[in-house]
């Protein structure tokens, strides 16, 4: 069990990682889509939100990563993705629903998966939550509290300022599709083999 416990924390992690990572290079991305969301909600006036919230998110889930990975205030954290996971679980679970937002944005640019993929892919990570939860009580924090706090903090600030970075300049990585050095009319040409649009023209003359 234990080394199931481990397994589970690491990929938990880096899934926390990734997407953090993705949503950090690319802050503005993550905004317009906070932003598709207050619309799709009926919540526009807290637009201005949309970027600090994606700065936010996106350090928050990069940190959290870090964290289950090094095993830092396993009990405090367990609690704290159990939360996280439920919250986003029941909403992409409405997104799956009722479609107000076709992408949900949780691997930003870098992987565009359905409504319902992001909802499935939920349900398995809330697997692997619930077998840390379920064994919280097996798990001890060792290490120096006010130490392990202060990494913690001193992450957190490190990610906001790497997004707040991107923000200034262009994306560390870009994974959209017309990144810098890209030759646009190349990436216009539909690949052989795919479906073409087909246009009619009709004339009516009238006296």
């Amino acid at each position: 069990m234990k080394y199931i416990r481990l397994l589970s924390r690491i990929i938990l992690g880096m899934v926390f990682i990734f997407s953090g990572f993705v949503k950090a290079v690319d802050p503005l991305g993550s905004a317009y889509k906070f932003a598709d969301y207050f619309a799709a909600f009926r919540l526009g006036f807290l637009e201005f939100l949309a970027l600090p919230m994606g700065v936010l998110l996106s350090a928050f889930e990069l940190v959290l990563g870090i964290i289950l990975i090094l095993g830092y205030r396993k009990r405090v954290i367990f609690a704290v993705t159990l939360w996280f996971m439920v919250f986003f679980t029941v909403l992409t679970f409405i997104l799956a629903l009722f479609n107000p937002v076709s992408d949900c944005g949780c691997f930003g640019d870098a992987l565009i998966l359905t409504n319902w993929q992001t909802f499935y892919k939920n349900v398995v990570l809330m697997v692997f939550v619930l077998i840390l939860w379920v064994a919280r009580k097996k798990e001890s924090d060792s290490g120096p509290v006010v130490g392990e706090w202060v990494v913690i903090g001193g992450l957190y600030v490190m990610a906001s300022l790497f997004s707040f970075w991107n923000y200034r300049h262009l994306p560390l990585i870009d994974f959209r599709p017309y990144d810098v050095g890209t030759v646009i009319s190349e990436k216009m040409n539909v690949p052989e083999g795919m479906p073409v649009d087909e246009y009619k023209t009709s004339l009516v003359y009238k006296n």
